[in-house]
C-alpha cells in the first residue's frame, strides 16, 4: 500500500529501510508510549519479519515508510495489522524520528491510513490502541471522530490503555 498525503508520502517498507526501522526502535524517545527502546539485533530480527509480513499477497501486517513529499527524506515508520478478532478489524500504528513531532503530521498521517483502510480492505473497525498519559494521541483520535473507550475493570497491563474505534 502505497499513500499520498498534503505533505507525506507513505510508501511499503523494503530492505532499504532497515537503518530508519532501527534509528526508530532503539531510540528511547521514539519508544516511550510503545515499550523500552529495542537493541540493534532485535530490531534487525522484527525489521526481517515485518518485511517478510507485508510481502505476502495476504496482508495481516504491513509497513511502511513515512517521507516528506517535497525532497524525501524519511522521518518515520507507520502500519497496520490485522487483528484476529474477525479478520475486519485492523489496527494502525505510527512513530515518528524525535525532531518530526508536533506539526499534525500524525493527524494528518491516521486520516490517509484510516480512508485507505476502508476503500482497500474489508475493514469494518479500526482500532488505535493507546497509553492514556499520551495526551497527544488521544487529542488525535478525538479529533478524527473515534469512540473512545477505557476497560471498566482494569487489569494491570489494560490499565494503561484506551482503545479509539472508527466504524466503517
Amino acid at each position: 500500500m502505497n499513500l499520498s498525503t498534503e505533505r507525506l508520502e507513505i510508501c511499503t517498507i523494503g530492505s532499504a529501510d532497515l537503518e530508519l526501522y532501527c534509528q526508530i526502535y532503539c531510540d528511547p524517545q521514539a519508544m516511550r508510549f510503545v515499550a523500552p527502546a529495542y537493541s540493534r539485533a532485535k530490531a534487525q530480527r522484527c525489521f526481517a519479519y515485518a518485511l517478510k509480513e507485508t510481502q505476502k499477497s495476504e496482508q495481516n501486517l504491513c509497513l511502511m515508510s513515512i517521507a516528506w513529499r517535497t525532497g524525501g527524506r524519511k522521518i518515520g515508520i507507520c502500519g497496520f495489522q490485522r487483528l484476529p478478532q474477525d479478520g475486519m478489524v485492523f489496527e494502525p500504528g505510527f512513530m515518528f524520528l524525535p525532531g518530526n513531532l508536533g506539526q499534525g503530521l500524525g493527524t494528518e498521517l491516521v486520516a490517509a491510513l484510516c480512508k485507505a483502510l476502508f476503500c482497500q480492505t474489508a475493514a469494518t473497525e479500526i482500532w488505535l490502541q493507546y497509553r492514556a498519559d499520551n495526551i497527544a494521541a488521544d487529542r488525535l483520535v478525538r479529533r478524527l471522530g473515534y469512540t473512545v473507550q477505557y476497560p471498566e475493570q482494569p487489569s494491570d497491563l489494560s490499565a494503561l490503555f484506551g482503545r479509539a474505534i472508527l466504524r466503517r
